[in-house]
């Protein structure tokens, strides 16, 4: 049994219209199966089954991570298995395209409780220098979602500007585009070796419900994250 230990800080509880919920044993579970599904040793089988295991159970706002985690993971072991690659450990830095992703959903329907962004690698940078933090004020107040932009990225991968298209909520826009503004991603090549320049990349900025827990003043024991 993962054991947990969870405790808000009373300080913030009257500035929520509802208390802010530390995650239980469930979302703990759902995230260290997640999580080491990752690392499976033996192949797709165990993966697979893991991560579909999560995907039917992360219904919460509370298991959004361990939920991110396993879209993505199954969705890059069905792409790879679909080439017929061998274990998910060998083809680990290969993740579908987005023009794949309606492919996958069709014939997993495991899948369908996914959304785009978690299930193909374009939004993920090469590098970035820090980790998105929310503003104070969404973080006191516990919300957590989602902001979605357009970037414009130069040729050789660095982020040149960003627009905010669209959010969850508008609590968690201050600071975004900085955010992003420190991503760099792998340069583009055209089909002559060219390197191209990309306007209107999409990508989602999510946020990190373990992070808020803390900051809230939840504790936990027994998972790592």
């Amino acid at each position: 049994m993962l054991a947990s230990i969870c405790v808000a800080m009373t300080a913030f509880a009257s500035e929520r219209d509802t208390a802010f919920e530390c995650p239980d044993d469930k979302a703990l579970k759902l995230l260290e199966v997640a999580n080491s599904a990752r690392h499976a040793k033996n192949g797709f089988k165990d993966s697979i089954s893991a991560f579909s295991y999560v995907i039917e159970n992360a219904n919460r706002p509370m298991d959004e991570v361990a939920l991110r985690t396993a879209c993505f993971g199954l969705a890059r072991d069905f792409y790879v298995a679909d080439l017929g690659g061998g274990t998910g450990s060998d083809f680990f830095g290969l993740v579908p395209p987005k023009d794949a992703v309606e492919s996958l959903r069709r014939k997993h329907a495991v899948l369908s409780n996914c959304d785009d962004h978690s299930l193909y690698a374009a939004q993920l940078p090469y590098s970035m220098r820090g980790a998105y933090v929310p503003p104070k004020e969404a973080v006191l107040l516990g919300v957590t979602g989602w902001v979605d932009l357009e970037l414009d990225i130069s040729d050789d991968g660095k982020v040149e500007s960003a627009r905010i298209v669209d959010s969850s909520n508008s609590i968690l826009e201050p600071g975004v585009v900085d955010h992003v503004l420190t991503f760099w991603y792998p340069a583009s090549t055209h089909w002559d070796g060219q390197r191209i320049r990309r306007k209107g990349f999409q990508v989602r900025i999510t946020t990190d419900y373990f992070q808020i827990a803390r900051e809230n003043g939840c504790r936990w024991d027994g998972a790592q994250h």
